[in-house]
């Protein structure tokens, strides 16, 4: 899926600094780039992806239309434009990201260990979109998801305090868990990023079989971070400051 990043659509006037926001950071390009998809490549690659360890930096190698594929973590970095991102790795523990969250307005408990998911809908209004973008167009799981877990709700903390998050190493070792798929059952997990890869490391691929559908983001996200769960109550959370721009911090400090 592909990020609504129209800060001048009518039902966005209330989100228009997290758009902002997103529209100026170095995730830009990956949350909303929309190549055609074809299906025969996306399958080929995850019936023939593998991982090659022989030579470093390890990188993962497919057979897609006939043609030989590979690329390294630092290759899925300058494709989706994430190079930006990459730098020495912030820890942050549970409980970090928890509290973290809760400057937020995050209103959930503190998830247990047997499934540690910071639930979207415990988020109100900008936050809560930003939450659905990383799940929508960055999480590696397939959609109906309504939560982060805690891999990508460090990675959303870190990314909205200027941090550096290495998205793209995320996103490589997740790809890598699909090809290690217990019982060998894979699934067409990242269509869209598998595809701008090819585009870059394949540009002469045959274009060949259906495409996929690359939706966009519905406008009615914006309607539903709005509403407020029963168990909570709504309370006001600001974007941290660092996330506005000069020009809006000079005109009203929303503080």
């Amino acid at each position: 899926m592909c990020a609504l990043l129209d800060e001048n659509f009518e039902k966005a006037s209330s989100y228009r600094d997290a758009i902002k926001w997103l529209k100026s950071s170095h995730i830009h390009y990956a949350i909303s780039h929309s190549p055609t998809i074809y299906e025969t490549h996306v399958r080929d690659f995850w019936g023939t992806a593998v991982m090659n360890v022989s030579v470093q930096p390890s990188r993962i190698c497919a057979k897609v239309g006939g043609y030989d594929l590979e690329f390294t973590e630092a290759d899925l970095a300058r494709i989706l434009r994430l190079e930006e991102d990459v730098g020495e790795e912030v820890s942050m523990t549970a409980e970090e990201v928890y509290g973290a969250l809760r400057t937020a307005g995050y209103e959930g408990p503190m998830p247990g260990e047997k499934k540690m998911e910071f639930v979207k809908s415990y988020l109100i209004q900008e936050w809560r979109y930003i939450a659905h973008v990383f799940i929508m167009c960055l999480d590696h799981r397939k959609g109906g998801t309504d939560g982060l877990n805690l891999d990508w709700a460090r990675a959303m903390v870190l990314f909205c305090r200027g941090q550096k998050a290495n998205l793209a190493k995320l996103i490589f070792n997740y790809l890598l868990e699909n090809i290690h798929a217990t019982k060998g059952i894979k699934w067409l997990m990242y269509p869209r990023f598998i595809q701008m890869v090819l585009n870059d490391k394949l540009p002469n691929l045959p274009v060949v079989g259906a495409e996929l559908k690359v939706w966009d983001m519905h406008s009615r996200i914006f309607k539903d971070c709005k509403s407020v769960r029963s168990d909570c109550v709504g309370r006001t959370a600001y974007l941290w400051e660092n996330m506005y721009t000069a020009e809006r911090l000079m005109k009203s400090k929303p503080r």
